[in-house]
């Protein structure tokens, strides 16, 4: 083992101790106490490989503490849309225990898998932690300990310390900082500097070591959700899909962020993005469950109002499927087409009634026709609805059938029931009925058609 590296954790732990000594500042509540936030990561690493990284947090304030769920993708590719995917998922708990003194407790998931490349060898490892955070002169020092449950990667014991100094000495750039000390051998990092354009967009540079994977560089922009409404970020949202009775899967994960690039009362140009990710059924209820593909369907639509409350728009569609831990290049198909609709945001409780119609061609396949209606309750505490959907294309036809109930606030919850059916024409795959459960959590920051 390198000297260097108990020198390090010395060092680290004592600017921990000596932050734990500040004055105590003026702010008070739990780390990224915001009800939810969304950053969109986009540059390249220093193999000037392709990366995108997309990170959802979501806290839900209970009696005294905060609950807390964080999902991110890390995606690096080639030209070929070949190159590593590590999915983290992280969720747990924070209580205050004393002014601008928080205690956090939590399970980190880290699963690597690799696009359009054959890859047995699947990278998971699962931390618990306990840390102590601090917030002192606008800087959160943080500093805990944990262990390693479940996972393939596993090193017994793992310290852990976090510095997070935005807008260092009132200038434009900040600092933030994570170095993991695992099983007393092994030093993992995470260091960022960035300088900030606007509330809602910076520029990075960010060197990083993790697990089993060799020290990165990555530069770039990211765009993020701002408190004051100025963001790009009209809305986002997380929904898992928990399939019963099907032999394939075990569940969907899907994400989606809309971007507004144009705004203004007679027209709106809108970036849509998603991504979906069908996991694969095991033997165990609690076990390894590989992704078969993640998807990235993106979609800019140029929308006009029109008398009546209806509003017309135009659309332009690109799908990526790549395929995970295989060797099979990707696939994608591109669209164009035109639609009507009654409110902006389909998904959005603004009316009692809503509608969606949409058709196009779609130069893989012909043409591609959508239409969605959903009915529901308006303005109570909770309402309740049903949404239903049916799409065409000359391969296939598909419908689903969802029920739910949402409980507003600045984090919007829905949890359904969905039933949907697929029909495939000639010689395609067998048809398919699906019947599963469901858990939304929508946040919104444009306050047009907005649920007070």
């Amino acid at each position: 083992m390198s000297k260097a590296r108990p020198l390090l954790l010395v060092l680290a732990w004592t600017a921990s101790l000596l932050a734990l000594c500040l004055p105590v500042s003026a702010q008070h509540g739990t780390i990224d106490d915001s009800p939810a936030s969304i950053a969109l990561e986009m540059g390249a690493d220093q193999s000037a490989r392709r990366v995108f990284i997309p990170r959802l947090r979501f806290n839900f304030s209970l009696q005294s503490s905060t609950a807390f769920f964080d999902a991110q993708v890390i995606q690096r590719t080639n030209r070929d849309l070949q190159g590593e995917v590590d999915f983290w998922i992280r969720a747990g708990l924070v209580v205050p225990v004393a002014p601008a003194l928080d205690i956090e407790a939590g399970l980190h998931h880290l699963s690597r898998h690799i696009s359009s490349t054959d890859y047995p060898r699947i990278t998971d490892a699962n931390e618990g932690l306990v840390r102590l955070w601090r917030r002192a002169g606008g800087v959160s020092v943080g500093a805990g300990f944990g262990g390693y449950v479940w996972g393939r990667v596993d090193y017994g014991v793992l310290a852990v310390f976090n510095l997070r100094a935005p807008r260092l000495f009132g200038s434009e750039f900040s600092l933030a900082a994570e170095f993991k000390y695992a099983g007393f051998r092994e030093i993992f990092y995470d260091l960022e500097i960035s300088a900030s354009l606007t509330d809602s967009a910076d520029l990075f540079l960010r060197g990083t070591r993790h697990y089993e994977y060799p020290p990165t560089a990555y530069f770039g922009l990211r765009i993020k959700s701002g408190a004051n409404g100025s963001s790009l970020i009209e809305h986002f949202r997380f929904r898992s899909d928990v399939l019963a009775w099907d032999s394939s899967y075990k569940l969907f994960a899907w994400q989606n962020v809309r971007l507004a690039l144009v705004r203004r009362p007679d027209r709106r140009l809108t970036l849509n993005v998603e991504s979906a990710v069908p996991i694969f059924r095991g033997d165990a209820f609690f076990g390894k469950f590989p992704p078969e593909w993640i998807r990235y369907p993106f979609c800019l639509e140029y929308e006009k109002p029109l008398e009546g409350g209806l509003r017309a728009f135009a659309y332009g569609s690109y799908d990526i499927i790549m395929p995970l831990d295989r060797a099979e290049e990707f696939r994608s198909s591109l669209g164009l087409g035109l639609g009507l609709r009654n409110q902006s945001h389909f998904d959005r409780l603004a009316k009692p009634v809503r509608f969606e119609m949409a058709a196009g061609w779609n130069f893989d396949h012909d043409f591609d026709v959508r239409f969605r209606l959903g009915i529901n309750s308006v303005g109570r505490p909770t309402d309740i609805g049903l949404d239903a959907e049916v799409k065409m294309s000359p391969n296939q036809a598909s419908g689903r059938l969802r029920v739910f109930a949402e409980i507003g606030g600045p984090v919007s919850v829905r949890a359904f029931l969905g039933l949907g059916r697929v029909v495939h024409f000639e010689n395609g795959p067998a048809d398919t009925t699906r019947f599963w459960v469901g858990l939304e959590f929508f946040r919104w920051f444009s306050r047009t058609e907005m649920r007070e």
